[in-house]
């Protein structure tokens, strides 16, 4: 499996659970709670915070695949990385 298939199946499954409990939350609501003001209220408060929980889980699951700023590193750090880990140029 490779790495973009990983980050796909990652993102199909966090969509389909915040899909799920943007659709069922409502329904269960609509079951538990018998005032009608109150329910609507609840329903919409599930459904955008389905919605707001997804766009920054998304956000930050981006960011981490592309970051902007990498770790910065003091140069005894860096040297002794690349000594014991090697340059990353190896076939092995």
């Amino acid at each position: 499996m490779s790495m973009n298939s990983t980050m796909v199946d990652v993102c199909i499954g966090m969509t389909s659970f915040f899909v799920a409990v943007a659709f069922l939350g409502p329904i269960i609501a609509q079951i538990a709670i018998s005032d009608g003001y109150t329910r609507k209220q609840t329903q919409l408060a599930i459904i955008l915070g389905s919605l707001w929980s997804y766009v920054f889980w998304l956000c930050i699951y981006l960011q981490q695949m592309n970051p902007l700023i990498g770790p910065e590193l003091e140069i005894k750090t860096a040297l002794a990385i690349n000594y014991f880990w090697g340059d990353g140029n190896s076939t092995s």
